[in-house]
């Protein structure tokens, strides 16, 4: 238990830590083996990596492993729906993931047209900036494992990440500020993961629904991620300009504030009501 912020925080940084390895390493592929080889590529490294999980896992490695958890049933299913919490801290943590991938998604493009920086400089570029979410993720879990408040590092991100990211697209910033502020915007960033899924075993009804909960908070994750990057391509259509961009940020910025706050609130709340029982 005293190290579950750390262990969240060096899961969290599969998302940065991949999409920055398949960047710098997908265009030798292709070059070499075309797309059909990247995916094959891609292919015999899950199937590796499964297969290590699989001998790593195993009883002879592994000898004091806990009992399996029972069963969650569908009645613990519904319980942890109908709780708050979790719908909150997945739509908290979308909000800042339509931030990120709204971001990354286009700063290869930006970095050529408005910058003029050639593709494989700016790929390369753009590489770099994602690696800074990794440090990110991993300085968030240390700062929870030292008793930093969760809605402290998500409030200080979701403010850095609305100011910084805005300022990426802004025309009068210049290119070097932009790059700096990129760069921030993703080490910033990589605070509130952590922050936000160890939430899931303060919100969760008992230790067998942790995982569920878990599940509704990635899974909002995984909406802003779908949702981000076709919003600012939406905004930039519609108002001429990666100036809109400042728009998309602040708007998911601020509610992503909101969020935390009725998190917060839940969460006293609940310590008062546990306080008052004992």
């Amino acid at each position: 238990p005293r190290d579950f912020a750390r262990a969240l925080g060096i899961w969290g940084i599969y998302t940065p830590a991949g999409i920055t390895i398949a960047m710098v390493i997908t265009p030798g592929i292709a070059a070499w083996a075309g797309w059909r080889g990247v995916w094959l590529t891609n292919t015999a490294l899950i199937t590796g990596f499964l297969l290590l999980f699989l001998w790593r896992t195993s009883g002879r490695h592994w000898p004091h492993k806990p009992a399996p958890l029972p069963a969650l049933s569908w009645r613990g299913v519904g319980i942890n729906l109908a709780r708050p919490g979790p719908w909150l801290l997945g739509a908290l943590f979308g909000c800042y993931t339509i931030q990120f991938f709204a971001l990354m998604s286009w700063l290869p493009s930006y970095l050529t047209d408005a910058l003029g920086f050639e593709p494989g400089p700016a790929a390369l570029l753009t590489a770099l900036v994602i690696g800074t979410n990794v440090v990110g993720n991993l300085l968030g879990a240390a700062l929870l494992h030292r008793g930093w408040p969760r809605w402290l590092l998500q409030f200080v991100t979701l403010l850095t990440t609305s100011l910084c990211g805005a300022g990426v697209f802004a025309a009068d910033v210049s290119d070097g500020v932009k790059i700096l502020l990129a760069f921030m915007f993703n080490l910033a960033g990589g605070l509130l993961p952590a922050a936000t899924l160890a939430a899931a075993a303060v919100h969760a009804p008992s230790r067998e629904q942790v995982a569920a909960v878990n599940g509704t908070i990635v899974q909002g994750a995984n909406l802003g991620s779908l949702t981000g990057a076709p919003a600012l391509a939406w905004l930039i259509t519609q108002f001429g300009g990666w100036h809109a961009s400042a728009a998309l940020m602040f708007i998911a910025g601020a509610a992503g504030c909101i969020l935390v706050a009725m998190v917060w609130q839940i969460e006293r709340r609940a310590l008062q009501a546990n306080c008052g029982t004992a």
